[in-house]
């Protein structure tokens, strides 16, 4: 006698096995679509030329990029850098321990804007204080991470984590604290794309 599963019984173990592979793997999320909402719509898009800035640089790109704007280099002003787009997220910071809301540009944004090439593998990011970290590119890649500029609604002072900071979607997705700690960087200065 062949044993037949009904049509709601199977798609319930077809979920289950969906889920427990995506668990497996680290990441989930119900739907990344959602993680983020757009606050600004971006002025300047993938292929536009990027300004030099002509106020204070905030953020510069060097390494495997195909758009520079400062010898071998990719600059950024805060106002250029937001021209990209920006979008928010709420979560619970682990670093602060509290809900806070974050607004920045999407680092895939960044990239694309920068034009880094695909062959590139890692990114070395590096704060005001020469502390500095290597992150896998897919990581940043993958994920809607932001370069925030806001926390809860207003720029961030050098003293407060300013003025930018990767920020991980810890709301989105389900993500080991252990692993993505050091790459949660504060007083970012630059980043090099090797």
């Amino acid at each position: 006698m062949r044993f037949a599963l009904r049509p709601w019984v199977r798609l319930l173990v077809i979920n289950l096995f969906i889920l427990g592979s995506l668990v497996a793997c680290g990441q989930t999320t119900a739907d990344p679509a959602n993680a983020y909402t757009v606050v600004n719509p971006a002025t300047i898009n993938a292929g536009d030329p990027i300004p030099a800035p002509s106020s204070e640089v905030v953020l510069s790109l060097s390494g495997l990029i195909g758009q520079t704007n400062n010898g071998q280099q990719l600059d950024f002003s805060m106002e250029t850098l937001e021209q990209l787009g920006v979008v928010e997220y709420t979560l619970a910071d682990p670093f602060l321990g509290r809900t806070v809301t974050y607004q920045g540009v999407l680092i895939s944004s960044i990239f694309a804007a920068a034009k880094v090439e695909d062959t590139a593998k890692t990114v070395k990011a590096i704060a005001l204080n020469d502390y500095s970290v290597d992150i896998p590119i897919d990581e940043l890649r993958t994920m809607p991470v932001i370069l925030a500029t806001r926390l809860d609604g207003e720029r961030m002072a050098v003293s407060d984590k300013g003025p930018l900071e990767i920020v991980f979607p810890y709301h989105a997705y389900k993500l080991e604290h252990e692993k993505y700690v050091g790459m949660w960087i504060w007083q970012l200065r630059s980043m090099e794309i090797k």
